[in-house]
């Protein structure tokens, strides 16, 4: 009796698979990101990006005010959009201050 021996293919499992948000719209979600207070008091604050291990000094890429707001512990800093517009603002002409140099850069 012959015995048919196939090679078992394995599928490739990629992240794709696991996500139904597309890969761009990741690190946009505020649910993904988190606060994390470098100076006591929460003078200096960074975002990171759980996810995608995204970090910046200053405030996400494309992120509104009240994207910024629906961030996990974000009303611990600001209590309206337009306090976030102003943090905004101040971390922009910072990184311009700084020639755009970020965490990645250090």
């Amino acid at each position: 009796m012959f015995r048919s021996i196939a090679p078992l293919k394995r599928m490739n499992l990629s992240a794709r698979l696991y996500h139904s948000t597309p890969a761009f719209n990741m690190s946009s979600l505020p649910a993904d990101w988190k606060i994390i207070e470098t100076s006591p008091g929460g003078v200096e604050l960074d975002f990171v990006n759980k996810v995608t291990g995204e970090s910046t000094w200053y405030t996400p890429e494309g992120m509104s005010a009240t994207d910024i707001l629906a961030i996990p512990d974000a009303k611990k800093y600001w209590s309206k959009a337009e306090e976030v517009e102003v943090y905004i603002k101040e971390k922009a002409d910072e990184k311009k201050k700084n020639g755009g140099k970020d965490v990645k850069d250090a």
